[in-house]
């Protein structure tokens, strides 16, 4: 059986989505965010066959007023089994939001994806306490 060798990370090619199958999120969580990996010809990536272990995705969000908004808390992780990266980073208050995912300069296909934020239950409970 011959081995198909995959070349390196096509940015433009690599697809994202949201692992809740949801865009909007509670203050106060986790969302995590996930960046298929392929090549030039739309074949998976899989660690094994990365030429290195460290991939330079950056992310960054904007709000509806066009303003960039801090991603407290992101981290990277990969999954040594099915070519792909995951993103997570803390929702620190609500809105509307875009996130723009990059690999080496370049947006990731789809790049930016939409998301909102809702008040998260310690925000409301403090909202509740002042009325």
């Amino acid at each position: 059986m011959e081995l198909l060798l995959t070349g390196p990370i096509h940015a433009s090619n690599c697809r994202g989505s949201w692992s809740s199958r949801t865009s909007e999120f509670q203050a106060g969580t986790y969302p995590r965010f996930i960046v298929y990996l392929v090549d030039a010809f739309n074949n998976t990536i899989t660690p094994k066959f990365m030429q290195t272990n460290y991939l330079d995705f950056k992310a960054y969000a904007m709000n509806g007023r066009g303003e960039i908004v801090n991603l407290f808390n992101l981290t990277s992780t990969q999954d040594s089994h099915n070519g792909f990266e995951a993103l997570q980073f803390l929702t620190s208050s609500a809105g509307n939001f875009s996130l723009y995912v990059k690999y080496n300069a370049t947006n990731i296909g789809g790049s930016p994806f939409s998301y909102s934020v809702v008040p998260g239950k310690v925000l409301q409970t403090i909202i509740l306490l002042l009325i």
